[in-house]
């Protein structure tokens, strides 16, 4: 059994490419969430902008632009793109890691699959962390 386990985690481990997908998604999502934002009238959208521009970084900042896994998200970037931080990526990469583990942990996929993906996502330690 422990093999097994063992096996499923080296299946859960990404690859180059994937990893600078995973940064691609993540500057899409900041991107979008700051669009829908400015669209709302929320009593705390300000509050809610500013921490979501807390979680990119700075366009002007060259110093912290390449990382190994950033270099295939530069290399499609025309100029629009959201470069996410470290911490940014890595809790993307916790609550993926968390959903593929339990999308090959399902046996039965029902209609209540959505609840349960966010009620384990939610409730896992690497994404906790990562959202403090």
């Amino acid at each position: 059994m422990y093999l097994d386990q063992q096996a499923n985690l080296e299946d859960l481990e990404l690859h180059d490419s994937e990893k600078g997908v995973l940064r691609y998604v993540a500057g899409y999502i900041c991107r979008h969430l700051r669009k829908k934002l400015e669209r709302e009238s929320h009593e705390f959208k300000e509050e809610m902008v500013l921490c979501l521009m807390e979680l990119v970084k700075d366009p002007q900042d060259t110093e912290a632009k390449i990382e190994t896994d950033e270099q295939w998200t530069d290399l499609i970037d025309r100029g629009g793109l959201w470069h996410v931080k470290e911490t940014t990526y890595q809790f993307f990469q916790a609550v993926e890691h968390v959903i593929s583990d339990a999308l090959m942990t399902i046996k039965n996929p029902s209609l209540p699959l959505k609840q349960e993906m966010i009620k384990r996502v939610i409730e896992d330690d690497d994404v906790q962390f990562y959202c403090r």
